[in-house]
């Protein structure tokens, strides 16, 4: 008797646990559902692994540099040259002084860079800006904690970039470009806007010369005249001493159109120029104009020179980027020999105070390379 007692007392426990087991997963299923159930129970039928952390959201950019880059990293950069990291970064403009580089990016939202150790280091500064698409970036030569950006509008710095603030220019620029001449701000832009000028730093405006009449890509201003200033833009190229009117300068070329400039630290009035049939030359101050390509690789016919920077130090050298290729000119332009480097460089930096040039690229980053 008590065997049979036991073996009902038995079936009935079986029983309540199954009742028990029946009730969690009706109150499981009401609750959330079958397929939450599947996931449970797939998951205790299947082997565990291992979960990656969680991505925490972060409104700072992290900027990996490398400090030595093997050869085998970057197997196409000559030994000569050293990586200064930014990585596949859309540089659009570079400023330095002393030993200080700022660096603006266009294209990927990530804003302004700067590096106080010669580019063993960098951080982003964007503290304040509204707009990371940054075309044009400038640091004060009489002041070196103002810098100066142009983005969408344009912003001021007086802290080294550490914190930026709008400076209220109340026009909208396509596309905008600024010039620093001995303290006074110069803004320039489309036909429509015309060009402005501040005398305390951007916070306040008048307008500046006449109607240009083109369409302004970049202003430049004289190294060693601070008060000369050109304008390149479509269909033409103008000149202004400050105080008077824009002149009206030759075409290069066959109208072509004008890349960058590079005018002389030592002569207002030499200035070179890359288009996209290469390297032009003025001894007049954009009076006129005759090719320098004599050595350049297929003799100007299709070179798109789009970056050239002027030496400081030699009256008589100058360098371009035709190509993604920078090349050498001690003479002037009559002969240009190639310097080996990184592939793909699309601007090129001489530093103020160092014979020292940066160079960006389209996929490696900035390298740096001393002049001998």
């Amino acid at each position: 008797m008590s065997s049979s007692n036991d073996k009902g007392l038995g079936n009935k426990s079986i029983i309540v646990i199954i009742g028990l087991i029946a009730s969690c997963i009706a109150i499981c299923t009401f609750l959330t559902g079958w397929q939450s159930i599947w996931d449970v129970v797939r998951s205790l039928l299947s082997p565990s692994a291992p979960t990656s952390p969680k991505q925490q959201p972060t409104s700072e950019l992290v900027v990996t540099v490398p400090t030595n880059v093997s050869t085998p990293t970057f197997p196409s950069v000559p030994v000569n040259w050293t990586s200064l990291g930014l990585v596949r970064e859309p540089v659009s403009d570079i400023s330095s002084s002393g030993d200080v580089i700022y660096v603006a990016t266009e294209g990927a939202q990530h804003g302004i860079f700067k590096s106080e150790d010669l580019g063993k280091s960098w951080q982003a500064i964007n503290n304040g800006l509204l707009y990371y698409d940054i075309r044009q970036v400038e640091v004060s030569p009489t002041n070196p904690n103002y810098v100066y950006i142009a983005s969408r509008t344009i912003w001021r710095s007086a802290d080294g970039g550490a914190t930026w603030f709008d400076t209220d220019f109340g026009h909208r620029l396509e596309p905008p470009t600024i010039a620093i001449i001995d303290g006074q701000l110069l803004v320039g832009g489309n036909n429509e806007v015309g060009f402005y000028i501040s005398h305390d730093s951007g916070n306040n405006w008048t307008p500046f010369g006449d109607s240009l009449n083109i369409l302004v890509y970049k202003l430049f201003v004289a190294p060693s005249d601070r008060m000369v200033v050109y304008a390149t833009g479509w269909p033409s190229m103008k000149k202004i001493v400050v105080g008077d009117k824009w002149l009206p300068l030759a075409n290069v070329g066959s109208g072509l159109e004008v890349l960058d400039l590079g005018i002389s630290y030592h002569d207002p009035s030499l200035l070179f120029v890359g288009t996209p049939a290469g390297v032009y030359k003025s001894e007049d101050g954009g009076g006129s104009w005759i090719p320098v390509n004599g050595t350049l690789p297929e003799q100007g016919k299709d070179l798109s020179c789009n970056s050239i920077q002027t030496s400081q130090w030699e009256n008589t050298e100058v360098f371009a980027v035709c190509k993604g290729k920078i090349y050498q000119s001690k003479d002037l332009g009559a002969q240009w020999s190639l310097i080996q480097s990184p592939d793909e460089v699309n601007i090129i930096h001489l530093m103020s105070d160092s014979k020292i040039m940066l160079a960006a690229t389209k996929e490696l980053g900035i390298f740096s390379y001393t002049l001998p």
